[in-house]
């Protein structure tokens, strides 16, 4: 019966695309950051309590540990396992109570996040057109990016979790991006403490995507370049689409209730105004008529 279980689990995940990228391996320059990083989450996260019922202090409640090379207790019961890493690495959770409240407000199981997150310490690197100059990855599965941030980028989503709670909590279907943990951790070979965010995957599908488009509501100085649009998983710009359906006659559908949503989301949009970058519109669309 279990074996069962394996196979139709397995069969049911790849239907979804494998997103493009490189495979970050041991031979990789981020390897050792995203290893501490996919330590940090599989320890902090897996010790999580499951107490749901939330309080004020569970906003600004933030951890912190230390992982020293041949493991050992940190900071009370936690028990931090031994590691590849020569030296001791630092991490800190965020919020850990409120964002369990979050991933289980949208189905999303603990042992299935972590063996999504932490599957055999390999994440997929993903080359975006982000200015920010931050890191973008991909679990290994596709199923979550995870973003690294500036140290505003990371004071503001905190100072905005309370009412971002709210908001998911009172409209559960929401479009809004899906934010289900936020830490930090600090390398002793980096000379800056890296903060990242994990956020559900739009590009998580069983559909294939042929364009990919993030919209900011501006013209100035976005749109793709020849070269770019040749390259495979291009990232159309503003100017693009405009191009594309004027000129091309591309159509969009959006089903009626994405639509109504996208709506809300326009009248809704002024409570999370702030400092954050590469706020947008993720966009990837499948064609319908396109050959298998």
């Amino acid at each position: 019966m279990v074996k069962k279980i394996a196979r139709k689990g397995k069969r049911r995940i790849d239907k979804h695309i494998k997103p493009q990228g490189n495979p970050i391996d041991i031979k990789h320059q981020q390897y050792w950051l995203t290893y501490g990083m996919m330590l940090g989450i599989r320890t902090t996260v897996g010790k999580e309590s499951s107490n749901d019922r939330l309080i004020p202090h569970d906003f600004a409640y933030k951890e912190s540990f230390r992982f020293p090379p041949q493991g050992g207790r940190t900071m009370g019961k936690v028990v931090t396992p031994p590691h590849k890493l020569p030296r001791t690495f630092k991490f800190k959770d965020y919020a850990p109570a409120v964002f369990k409240c979050i991933r289980s407000h949208f189905g999303l199981s603990q042992a299935d996040y972590l063996l999504s997150l932490c599957h055999d310490f390999n994440f997929i690197e993903f080359q975006a057109n982000s200015k920010s100059g931050q890191f973008f990855f991909y679990s290994h599965d596709g199923k979550y990016m995870i973003k690294t941030q500036t140290k505003e980028e990371s004071k503001f989503l905190r100072q905005m979790l309370p009412q971002y709670y709210k908001h998911i909590r009172d409209n559960p279907n929401t479009l809004l991006t899906r934010f289900y943990g936020m830490h930090r951790v600090k390398m002793h070979d980096l000379q800056s403490k890296i903060r990242f965010v994990i956020m559900g995957s739009v590009f998580y599908t069983e559909k294939e995507v042929h364009r990919i488009y993030d919209l900011k509501g501006s013209r100035q100085g976005r749109e793709s370049t020849e070269k770019e649009k040749q390259s495979p998983g291009c990232v159309r710009k503003d100017n693009d689409l405009v191009e594309d359906f004027e000129k091309k006659g591309f159509k969009m559908c959006i089903g009626g209730y994405e639509n109504k949503s996208l709506e809300a989301i326009g009248g809704r949009h002024s409570i999370f105004e702030g400092p954050m970058e590469d706020h947008g519109l993720q966009s990837p669309l499948s064609d319908p008529h396109a050959e298998p």
